[in-house]
């Protein structure tokens, strides 16, 4: 029988990363595939990175940069630029879970405590000065094969069903299909969901169930 991956317990582990600063170190990718170590932020869909942190720190977008790796506690979270929509005019840097034949992204919504022009996100939210803070809102899964043009969302609206965006999205995989619809895989489960699919659907026509 299928195990579901623990993955959620390195939530407990993100605790650590909250107030230290608002640079983290950090490595930036850019599209001609160099890349860069050093000390970096999120801020308004730019990447502030510095070399070392008594540098001035330089702002980058999705027209140099592809990703950025942030790094603490043994921890890796990446954040790529992507289009989330053909409506969208410019990429959006959202977090990687899973790149894979099926790839996951999240798009972390956020609401401030007051309106400050220099609130950022580093690898999480953290507090920043004058007593500002962050707090998540809203939290839309993205899933994106390799042949798709833009990712699709699993659980971004609030009259809509995620388990039908996933029966529809995952209908090639009988197995699958029958975790989500006994209840056995829920939305709190896609990261494992994604998993499966990638281990045990891609590239084949028929899934062993138990």
């Amino acid at each position: 029988m299928f195990t579901v991956r623990k993955n959620y317990f390195l939530l407990i582990l993100l605790i650590c990363f909250y107030g230290f600063s608002q640079d983290q170190e950090a490595t930036i990718f850019f599209k001609d595939g160099d890349s860069i170590q050093g000390f970096a932020m999120i801020k308004n869909e730019k990447i502030k990175f510095r070399i070392s942190l008594e540098d001035k720190p330089d702002s980058w977008d999705y027209e140099s940069v592809s990703k950025v790796d942030f790094y603490g506690f043994n921890i890796k979270k990446t954040y790529e630029y992507i289009k989330l929509s053909k409506h969208d005019k410019k990429p959006k840097l959202i977090e990687v879970l899973i790149k894979d034949e099926v790839s996951l992204y999240l798009e972390t919504i956020y609401t401030y405590s007051s309106t400050a022009s220099n609130s950022g996100r580093g690898i999480v939210p953290y507090y920043g000065s004058g007593g500002i803070t962050k707090e998540v809102i809203k939290e839309n899964h993205y899933v994106k094969r390799t042949t798709d043009e833009f990712p699709t969302c699993i659980n971004c609206y609030i009259l809509g069903s995620w388990k039908k965006k996933a029966l529809e999205y995952f209908k090639d995989c009988p197995g699958l299909i029958k975790k989500i619809n006994n209840h056995e895989l829920r939305e709190i489960h896609l990261v494992d969901i994604v998993y499966f699919y990638n281990d045990y659907c891609v590239d084949e026509e028929e899934i062993l169930e138990d």
